[in-house]
């Protein structure tokens, strides 16, 4: 019901699918997308019922339909990308640095969680 707790659990979901499911992850959103999506046609098109990022969008649309960021947060492409780039920086250090010897990088869960409640309690309008 609630979309910046629907926020939350998404950043977690996103997270558990990318230490769960390594090679998928990082073919899916690591390898850059040199195609348009075309049908059989060669139509384009969008299969919203599997976009994660229009699902992102929608809920950060409504939470801001609802009043419920900051005033100045008006943006819902601004604030979409903040939340994914943010999540998905965390995934990409973790996979790209876990093994530097110079590096200490924490569990990627643990930081995703710390982060989102960060990143939300900046953006929501009066901070939980």
């Amino acid at each position: 019901e609630n979309p910046v707790e629907r926020l939350r659990a998404m950043g977690m979901a996103y997270t558990d699918f990318a230490m769960e499911n390594t090679s998928q992850y990082r073919f899916m959103f690591m390898t850059p997308l040199n195609h348009e999506r075309i049908d059989a046609q060669g139509n384009g098109f969008k299969m919203p019922d599997e976009d994660a990022y229009q699902f992102l969008f929608a809920t950060v649309q409504e939470g801001i339909a609802k009043g419920l960021y900051r005033p100045e947060l008006t943006d819902p492409v601004e604030l979409a990308q903040m939340f994914w780039g943010g999540i998905h920086g965390v995934i990409a250090l973790w996979y790209t640095h876990c093994h530097d010897p110079h590096i200490v990088l924490n569990d990627p869960r643990l930081t995703v969680r710390t982060m989102c409640d960060t990143l939300i309690k900046g953006a929501v309008r009066y901070p939980r």
